[in-house]
């Protein structure tokens, strides 16, 4: 039988997955901006530090997914 803990650490662990999924887009698609901005000559000052954060952000995102996994894996091995 599945607890409703580990019922809830699912639910979560969707939104983590989700949170993880779009944090790595938004990193992609900055290094492409910044990629272009390169190309184009233009100052990368603001870009870079953009990236920074959403790198930042997505390394929070993927330890909270993985948070989430290992109590899921806990509640089901006791």
């Amino acid at each position: 039988m599945v607890s409703r803990r580990a019922t809830a650490l699912e639910a979560q662990l969707i939104h983590a997955e989700a949170a993880v999924t779009a944090g790595t887009e938004h990193v992609n698609r900055q290094c492409q901006i910044l990629a272009e901005l390169e190309e184009g000559g233009h100052r990368t000052h603001l870009a870079e530090g953009l990236l920074s954060v959403f790198r930042e952000s997505l390394a929070l995102h993927v330890a909270d997914r993985d948070r989430i996994k290992q109590g899921i894996e806990r509640l089901t091995h006791d």
